[in-house]
């Protein structure tokens, strides 16, 4: 669950929009992603709960992650580096 953590409380961070524009943006990237059928958005505040003490959905935390990479976000220490290379290494 920790990666998932922080996979999601880097993308709250690198998210340039409201928290609920970003739970929107979240889920539409999953769904394009083929992460998730569709579904409604995830709100601001479940993103919160996620990353800080959470259980976040597999989903949520590899849309993020490819979102993040998408952005060329540079990660900002070797636990978000590790998390961000577990992504580029999963497929479902």
């Amino acid at each position: 669950m920790q990666t998932r953590r922080v996979l999601l409380t880097a993308y709250r961070y690198a998210c340039p929009e409201s928290p609920a524009a970003c739970g929107a943006r979240l889920v539409e990237w999953a769904i394009a992603e083929g992460l998730v059928e569709p579904r409604g958005s995830v709100p601001g505040e479940t993103l919160r709960s996620w990353s800080v003490d959470g259980k976040p959905p597999l989903w949520a935390a590899l849309a993020a992650g490819r979102w993040l990479r998408s952005q060329d976000y540079t990660p900002g220490n070797p636990v978000e580096r590790d998390a961000l290379a577990l992504v580029e290494n999963f497929h479902m």
